[in-house]
């Protein structure tokens, strides 16, 4: 057995880094949906509140900033399988994680940047040991 062939599934090296940078690119995919499901949200809110009267409240229009914060990982979450299963994947069903993983750093430690590195460095780790779907 060559040292390029790991014996457990029986994909090369290769292809096993190549899977991983597809698993980039779905992290990135993630990351992206999410950015603009979320300032899709907040820009409806600040145009619902920016209507209002001046004897409103000041609070108008924030639900949407609350949704943002709500569905914003779940549309990556959405996103992450089915990217990762049309970039031939084989561990395509295990692309919602890397969200999970964002969103336990980004609210234990209070980070967005944290949040989005331990995405990434999931997204990578689950390509690199799922490997490519054979055709």
């Amino acid at each position: 057995m060559s040292r390029d062939h790991t014996p457990a599934t029986g994909k090369t090296r290769d292809e096993r880094i190549q899977a991983a940078f597809m698993g980039l690119w779905t992290a990135l995919a993630q990351i992206a949906v999410a950015a603009v499901v979320a300032i899709a949200l907040v820009l409806i809110g600040a145009a619902v509140g920016s209507g209002s009267k001046p004897d409103d409240t000041d609070w108008e229009g924030f639900e949407w900033v609350l949704a943002a914060i709500a569905v914003g990982p779940l549309a990556a979450a959405v996103a992450g399988p089915l990217i990762a299963r049309r970039l031939r994947l084989a561990a395509w069903p295990a692309f919602f994680c890397p969200v999970l993983a964002a969103v336990a750093v980004s609210y234990g430690t209070g980070g967005f940047v944290l949040g989005s590195v331990a995405l990434v460095i999931t997204a990578v780790v689950i390509g690199y040991a799922g490997g490519l779907r054979v055709r």
